[in-house]
């Protein structure tokens, strides 16, 4: 893993690539990097389980099972990053299935695409000869709109697409986070393959291993997730410029604070606020930034 972190360093530094490319390179190999702990500390408890006086041939078996290279590379294949040494797997590969997912991708990018420099460029180009308010508010529609594409073109395309290379079963990737009345409730909901990551290795290993009590297990889940996030943008442009980072930590005592807005629809709306305006506003410094380092047209 370490391996990994510094190659891909190496590569941020010392290759001129599009900003695409490396972003392509942040998040997949981020993701390896996820797989390869979580199929580590998940190895540890099997062979925990396998030496305990109390094992049975079951715990040896699955132990076993789990030390396969096939079981790790399917693992590296499928669009999960919980390990386990069986999945829910479909019968056969649906081709037409697959190429309609991949298409519905490919749509979403190119309207991410067209948004982009139809709307967002030429704005980010000037953005130093133009008030910031008004910045801020010719951007906040466009970069909410590939937000919010960027969700439906990974969870909706992706996602799928590998989930069928891979014959994988659960396709439950998201659950309907758009009804959360907190802020809580959505972390859990909209991107469930890291919720599930972040519960298994880090929230429960947290509380295990160090006797950690359940806000300070939650505390130590919400550092270790604002920094792959600060990680991923960083490899996109080189910068580091800790607002989305800020915004995940400042959040977590409003979740508190909120907590009794839940089940509410004032809850709801206010969920809504921080998925648009929020979110959008944590994300926008990080172009500004990265148009200051990188002067010469870096938008093109």
């Amino acid at each position: 893993m370490v391996s990994l972190l510094s190659l891909m360093f190496y590569i941020r530094w010392n290759w001129v690539l599009p900003l695409s490319h490396y972003l392509f390179m942040a998040m997949q190999g981020l993701l390896v990097v996820m797989k390869c702990q979580a199929y580590y500390m998940s190895l540890m408890d099997y062979r925990e389980s396998a030496r305990s006086k109390s094992a049975g041939r079951e715990e040896q078996e699955t132990y076993e099972d789990a030390l396969k290279f096939s079981k790790f590379f399917y693992f590296l294949c499928a669009p999960v990053l919980v390990f386990r040494t069986e999945y829910p797997r479909n019968d056969k590969f649906r081709f037409g299935y697959f190429l309609q997912k991949a298409a519905q991708t490919l749509f979403h990018l190119v309207m991410m695409y067209e948004v982009y420099v139809l709307w967002i460029r030429p704005v980010l180009q000037k953005y130093d000869e133009t008030p910031l308010l008004k910045t801020f508010v010719k951007l906040i529609c466009p970069v909410g709109f590939i937000t919010y594409n960027s969700f439906v073109s990974i969870f909706e395309g992706i996602l799928n697409c590998y989930a069928e290379f891979s014959r994988f079963g659960d396709r439950l990737f998201y659950l309907d986070f758009w009804n959360a009345t907190n802020l809580d409730e959505w972390s859990r909901e909209w991107n469930r393959p890291v919720h599930l990551f972040l519960k298994e290795y880090v929230y429960v290993y947290a509380a295990e291993t160090y006797n950690l009590s359940q806000i300070k297990a939650y505390l130590v889940t919400v550092v270790f997730s604002a920094i792959f996030h600060e990680l991923v943008f960083y490899m996109f442009i080189n910068v580091f410029a800790p607002c989305l980072s800020m915004a995940m930590l400042i959040q977590t005592p409003l979740i508190f604070m909120a907590f009794f807005l839940k089940r509410t629809n004032l809850g709801n709306a206010l969920c809504w606020t921080a998925m648009t305006v929020g979110m959008s506003s944590s994300i926008l410094p990080y172009f500004f930034y990265h148009a200051d380092a990188s002067p010469t047209n870096p938008y093109c």
